[in-house]
């Protein structure tokens, strides 16, 4: 893996940790799925970058971190850029007063509050609160290149790091602030990204079997019914810590290995799955964009918005933003085809 191609099933993963986010944020409840699902649909996604991560040592460190800004800082300071016009934009247009200083600061910050207990709230108010994963994901890739760095191929030693980021991940817990740019959390990012490394070395699916996947789904089960509800982007581990740490890894190795299989026997449907994958990033930055118009429109038609219709529509609407690229993506090809 991380040799530039494209794997369908890591990307279809991608897909389906998006539908527990989009229920989530629609305040759609899937019962068991939604406790289960809470423990690993952030995790996943730090995982998966573990699986396609490739060190670059003869590169500069300065080159790389260059070219992730590019990948990550890009595309989140565009798309709160747009949110910001828009939102600035819509409250000049209805006079109303815009605090732009407050939601500059947000962006800047890039953390959805500024407290651990969810008090003091700094993104959101432009609908761009998710966009917190970019930053945090680019901050845990640089701390994860500089560690592979120091271990200098040595396992064990990286290994040793690893185990350390979690120890100081748990320490920061009692922070009462939540740093910028996910950096109190950034070492529990960096411990994900080492396994999905680690499970991806050689090709995760020739390695583990049906064996592997109800071992790895039986603690993922046991540590999570431990852990309690948890939120990653807020610092909050649940009522167990180290629990919900185990959870987040075997719920996330478990629905990897899931994929895996449903590649090999179901491959239509992961590679339609896949597809759309690979654009996560814009579902992910606009869901809440597009759900402001779906309760809108379904306002129009007498459908509050803690109806169940809405919340459904919500959540398949808030794949269109991905949607809309792929189809751009395929009518480009046609033309230059």
């Amino acid at each position: 893996m991380g040799q530039g191609k494209r794997i369908l099933w890591i990307d279809a993963v991608k897909i389906a940790a998006l539908l527990i986010v989009l229920c989530n944020h629609a305040g759609l409840s899937l019962g068991w799925g939604t406790y289960f699902g809470g423990m690993f649909y952030v995790a996943v996604f730090f995982v998966l970058s573990g699986c396609t991560y490739r060190c670059e040592a003869e590169k500069p460190l300065r080159a790389v971190i260059g070219k992730r800004a590019r990948r990550l800082l890009l595309p989140y300071f565009g798309f709160n850029a747009f949110l910001l016009l828009f939102f600035g934009g819509k409250a000049a247009l209805t006079g109303q007063a815009f605090p732009w200083g407050r939601e500059l600061l947000g962006i800047l910050y890039s953390r959805s509050y500024l407290y651990a207990d969810g008090q003091e709230g700094l993104m959101g108010g432009i609908l761009n609160g998710p966009t917190w994963f970019l930053t945090g994901l680019f901050t845990a890739l640089t701390g994860y290149e500089i560690a592979v760095r120091l271990a200098a191929g040595r396992r064990r030693v990286l290994l040793g790091i690893l185990l350390g980021c979690i120890a100081l991940a748990l320490a920061l817990q009692r922070l009462p602030v939540l740093l910028p740019w996910s950096l109190d959390t950034m070492f529990l990012h960096m411990a994900l990204i080492g396994l999905g490394n680690f499970l991806g070395q050689g090709g995760m699916e020739k390695r583990y079997g049906w064996g592997g996947f109800l071992a790895v789904a039986a603690v993922f089960v046991l540590s999570a019914l431990g852990a309690g509800t948890g939120n990653l982007s807020v610092r909050d581990y649940g009522t167990h810590p180290l629990l919900y740490v185990i959870a987040a890894a075997a719920g996330s190795a478990a629905v990897m290995l899931a994929f895996q299989w449903l590649e090999r026997h179901l491959q239509p449907l992961v590679g339609a799955m896949a597809a759309l994958g690979r654009h996560t990033v814009s579902i992910l930055c606009l869901h809440l964009f597009v759900f402001m118009f779906v309760e809108g429109g379904m306002a129009v038609l007498g459908l509050g918005a803690e109806t169940l219709p809405v919340k459904i529509a919500k959540v398949c609407a808030g794949y269109l933003p991905g949607a809309a690229v792929l189809l751009w993506e395929r009518i480009r090809d046609g033309h230059r085809g």
